[in-house]
């Protein structure tokens, strides 16, 4: 599988961004690439375009890093993982699955990214607070936290839909290719609901100061 990943991103040209590639036991693999970007407010504002190649900070360095979770059926389709690298856009959810899970209300699913994306707000657009209530070094640190929590889990990531914003921040999800019942997706659904509350939560707390900015700057 190895030699199929790295075939991909020698045709994408980001071979020598290769950090490290973690199979898994049911298949699947994420792949780690390098990135040049410090700065996680920025990070978090070009996710939104970055799709299944997001921003995250690493696990075990610390540092922003691009992630790739390959599903196991994909592992196999160089052309796909390619295009899936490029950051090409295309329809990859069916009209099926955007009927069962848009309706929640609280969900949007984006069939624009490669796969398709799940996404939940933590703060409604309409009830949003204001985002000059929160201070420059604030948002960073926030930002450095929730990117830390996504580089915790396997296909999860935040994004900022307007630069500069906490209040605008999502969670997202990606729907993989594999073929999942509509029972799976419901309780995927489910959890991004249960973990952008949790967001909420965290943002409440870090956009005041209540902890020693050392705690997070270290």
């Amino acid at each position: 599988m190895q030699t199929t990943l790295e075939q991909a991103l020698a045709e994408t040209g980001l071979a020598p961004a290769l950090l490290s590639v973690e199979q898994r036991p049911a298949g699947s693999a994420v792949v780690w690439l390098s990135s040049e970007l410090g700065d996680p407010v920025e990070a978090m504002a070009r996710n939104l375009a970055c799709g299944s190649t997001p921003f995250v900070v690493h696990p075990d360095t610390g540092n922003l890093v691009r992630r790739l979770t390959v599903d196991a059926v994909e592992r196999w389709n160089t052309g796909l993982l390619a295009s899936r690298l490029r950051r090409e856009r295309g329809g990859a959810a069916t009209p099926a699955l955007v009927g069962s899970l848009g309706r929640s209300g609280r969900l949007v699913v984006d069939t624009s990214n490669v796969p398709a994306l799940l996404t939940a707000a933590p703060f409604p657009r309409d009830f949003r607070p204001m985002a000059e209530a929160v201070a420059a070094e604030r948002v960073r640190r926030i930002a450095w936290v929730l990117l830390s929590v996504s580089g915790g889990s396997d296909d999860r990531f935040h994004f900022m839909r307007e630069p500069g914003d906490v209040f605008s921040i999502e969670r997202a999800v990606a729907v993989g290719h594999s073929a999942s019942s509509e029972k799976q997706m419901r309780a995927k659904a489910r959890a991004l609901i249960a973990e952008a509350d949790e967001d909420r939560h965290l943002i409440e707390l870090l956009q005041h100061d209540r902890y020693p900015a050392a705690v997070w700057d270290a």
